[in-house]
């Protein structure tokens, strides 16, 4: 709008609370119409579509883990990948809190390959918007795909929901070197990439 100016453009990410960049997947067409699977993986770009499929052919798949026992494998994996990459965890009485906040609209989700939890992740449905809010997965058969297979399965989630939109999170900055912005961004490419906000 004439006149406003926003002050952080270029901040770095030590001089923001939250991104100013969400990557976000639109579950709708512009009607409102629920898009379908098919429709989903072709706003994807050619190696996301091919790793889903092919992490799906060597027998990756998703389960609900929305139990105690669930949570808590979730929580060694998501912690196992914070110390990876060097960043705070949240602690396991915060995601009970989480879960009496939401009830069934919290859902952990594990992406498994026979008896091996690859991936695990915390995704809320907040009356029709998806966030897929954290996630880690170990350094157990890589080459599979799991990551990529758990998000597109969530967003088949939301299909079913007949939710809006899938929100994989925010990055501070479109950065090609940045393998968190290219993974998110190959989900995005039908969307235009990341959303921007103030």
């Amino acid at each position: 709008q004439a006149g406003w100016v926003v002050k952080n453009v270029g901040a770095g990410k030590d001089d923001l609370v939250q991104p100013r960049y969400c990557m976000i997947v639109r579950l709708q067409d512009e009607d409102g119409e629920q898009l379908t699977e098919d429709e989903l993986m072709a706003k994807y770009d050619g190696k996301a579509r091919n790793r889903v499929r092919t992490g799906r052919k060597k027998g990756v798949r998703t389960v609900a883990a929305d139990t105690e026992e669930g949570l808590q494998t979730f929580h060694e994996i998501y912690t196992f990948m914070t110390r990876r990459n060097e960043i705070t965890a949240r602690t396991v009485p915060y995601f009970h809190r989480m879960r009496e906040a939401f009830g069934d609209r919290m859902r952990v989700t594990h992406a498994v390959h026979e008896d091996d939890v690859l991936a695990a992740s915390v995704t809320i449905d907040y009356y029709g918007k998806l966030y897929y809010l954290y996630a880690g997965s170990n350094d157990l058969k890589r080459n599979l795909s799991a990551n990529q297979v758990m998000n597109h399965e969530l967003m088949v989630w939301g299909l079913e929901r007949e939710a809006e939109t899938y929100d994989m999170g925010g990055v501070f900055e479109l950065d090609s070197s940045d393998g968190l912005y290219l993974f998110k961004r190959a989900f995005c490419k039908g969307d235009g990439g990341a959303t921007e906000f103030i």
